[in-house]
């Protein structure tokens, strides 16, 4: 579900969203939409959501960095290791980056232990919540993976 949400989001094409929808809940079947009043109704619902979602998004990006600064973290960070893409990303990004990730996360469970927030410690530190390392070669490895699963869906039932 979250590739789903992550593709619709980032790339906000609902006919591929549509797609692998379709291709997740079939069982890897690709079908597509054979009416277009479907897809000619939620694509004038997205156009007019789209506002109220950009608005949603800041609001919501300024809480998380708020909360996020508490502990030291980035973004990036709360992916988890346990996703295949996410995993692959860590295995290709450089040891700088891996090394960084481990070391925020190793201090904020410290932090959380100690019931404390990094500004006790560290007020003059300058943090970057936001800052983007590995999304983009996550959501490389998500568009390959898809990719590769819609060529070989012949190959399947």
């Amino acid at each position: 579900m979250l590739r789903i949400l992550r593709v619709f989001i980032e790339n906000k094409d609902i006919n591929n969203t549509k797609e692998l929808i379709e291709h997740r809940n079939n069982d890897s079947k690709y079908h597509r939409y054979s009416s277009t009043t479907n897809e000619s109704t939620m694509s004038a619902l997205a156009k007019t959501l789209e506002p109220l979602m950009k608005r949603a998004a800041r609001t919501y990006q300024g809480v998380l960095a708020t909360e996020l600064n508490k502990m030291g973290l980035r973004a990036e960070d709360l992916m988890s290791r346990d996703e295949p893409e996410v995993n692959e990303a860590l295995e290709l990004a450089s040891p700088d980056v891996v090394e960084g990730r481990y070391r925020r996360l190793k201090r904020a469970s410290d932090l959380a232990f100690k019931q404390k927030e990094l500004q006790d410690y560290a007020p003059d530190m300058i943090l970057d919540p936001m800052k983007k390392e590995i999304s983009a070669d996550v959501d490389k490895i998500m568009k390959r993976d898809l990719e590769f699963d819609l060529l070989n869906n012949h190959k399947k039932g």
